[in-house]
């Protein structure tokens, strides 16, 4: 039934609206405002105008913009799944990991219950997960030279 859902509502600002309401009835208030947050690597510009110039205008990033939109977006994901963490959602959240893990085996997704490497995880304080942006690139980089990913 997710999966049907969220097709549905396929552009980005939708599926923001969606977190944003979802967050609202769950929790009572607004989530933290990141549309507000600004890059200094961008004359200030708010992350959302970033994202925008570079999908819809052509606009090719520096590095550092790329680390400092990263690290944005990466917090604030990981702060929401600490939130999640620290109430009455963990059972939840154990129960979408198994879902999403069946769902991958019954389309016949090789080793659909490992992963190498991620970034962000479901379960905030789990090992395997980075603990910033920059961190979860430069595992990634460790990865790709012990020829995991060729």
């Amino acid at each position: 039934m997710f999966k049907e859902t969220r097709k549905q509502i396929n552009l980005s600002e939708r599926q923001y609206g969606a977190f944003v309401l979802a967050y609202l009835f769950e929790k009572g208030s607004a989530p933290p405002a990141i549309k507000e947050q600004k890059l200094s690597t961008y004359n200030r510009k708010a992350l959302q105008t970033f994202r925008n110039d570079i999908i819809h205008n052509g606009y090719i990033p520096t590095a550092r913009q790329v680390v400092e939109f990263g690290e944005s977006i990466f917090t604030f994901i990981r702060g929401i799944l600490s939130e999640l963490q620290s109430e009455n959602t963990k059972e939840a959240l154990h129960t979408l990991q198994m879902k999403l893990i069946v769902d991958a085996q019954q389309q016949e997704k090789a080793d659909a219950t490992q992963c190498s490497v991620c970034m962000l995880n479901i379960h905030v304080a789990v090992q395997d997960s980075a603990d910033s942006f920059r961190n979860g690139l430069e595992r990634l980089e460790d990865y790709r030279k012990r020829d995991y990913y060729r």
